[in-house]
């Protein structure tokens, strides 16, 4: 994806896609990731989280399993986060608190422990 720097929108939902070994920091213009209903698996890459330009990160229905990465705290501009329907597991990255623009956090049939942190 390296040389699609003009990249706003990234949508690879309902795909075949059964693996993603990526690092989105040179889409220094994108948007919105949606993966939502793919194979992918595995932990969440923390490469995902590396363009905080993201508004918008739909990973439902992806088979993730494992802790949310802490580098989700470069998506500074987040406005709808979704990880339905995954095997994410642990307590949420305290970074969620402070995530001004926020306006849908969906974490359903997940196994996360603890609080939503709210600072």
């Amino acid at each position: 994806f390296g040389a699609l720097t003009n990249l706003e929108i990234l949508v690879l939902s309902e795909t075949f896609v059964t693996g993603l070994d990526v690092n989105l920091a040179s889409l220094t213009n994108l948007e919105e990731l949606w993966l939502s209903g793919t194979l992918i698996g595995g932990t969440l890459p923390a490469g995902l989280f590396n363009v905080p330009t993201l508004r918008t990160v739909l990973l439902e229905d992806c088979n993730f399993a494992g802790a949310i990465p802490p580098e989700i705290a470069n998506l500074v501009n987040l406005v709808e986060f979704s990880v339905r329907n995954n095997t994410l597991d642990g307590t949420l990255p305290t970074v969620f608190g402070s995530f001004v623009n926020l306006v849908s956090l969906t974490l359903q049939e997940n196994s996360f422990v603890g609080t939503i942190p709210t600072e």
